[in-house]
């Protein structure tokens, strides 16, 4: 994960917050497929039923 102009390296299970217009990017440098889940909460706050529709789709392996 590349964070403005650092790199960190995350592991299965790990989280990140990001902060708004902070500079990032997602990257892969193994022969793995990788998965990952963005969650995105906006300023008026995130709808109750669309957070558990989210929850649901990483219940079941999306």
């Amino acid at each position: 994960m590349r964070l403005g102009d650092s790199e960190i390296s995350l592991s299965t299970g790990d989280s990140i917050e990001i902060s708004p217009m902070e500079k990032h990017q997602m990257i892969n440098d193994s022969d793995s497929d990788t998965r990952f889940i963005v969650i995105s909460m906006p300023k008026l706050g995130f709808p109750a039923k669309a957070l558990h529709q989210l929850f649901l789709l990483y219940q079941h392996g999306f």
